[in-house]
């Protein structure tokens, strides 16, 4: 999830006080992310197809090989037909 200083356009800068909880989440680690983008999934699975089965009938192999592809920004190395709705292949509509 890091990338090397050469490869971001930009700079960061980070206050350790008056953090607005109540318009981002705290960091507390990856775990966090993880569970936000799951959430985020779901979310985008019920829009899409009006349930978010296909995302609760991932088994937790598919779930960690799912997040591990995202983490990588390598879509193409898993794109479970669950989540697609049909044929897989690693494009996302």
């Amino acid at each position: 999830m890091m990338a090397s200083e050469q490869e971001l356009p930009w700079k960061l800068t980070i206050h350790l006080s008056g953090f607005p909880e109540k318009r981002l989440l705290p960091y507390s680690g990856e775990a966090t992310i993880q569970t936000h983008w799951k959430h985020t999934l779901k979310q985008a699975m019920h829009l899409r197809y009006g349930s978010a089965k296909r995302v609760y009938n991932l088994s937790v192999a598919q779930t960690e090989q799912l997040w591990a592809a995202v983490k990588e920004a390598s879509l193409d190395k898993c794109a479970p037909p669950q989540i697609l709705g049909g044929k897989g292949g690693g494009q996302w509509r």
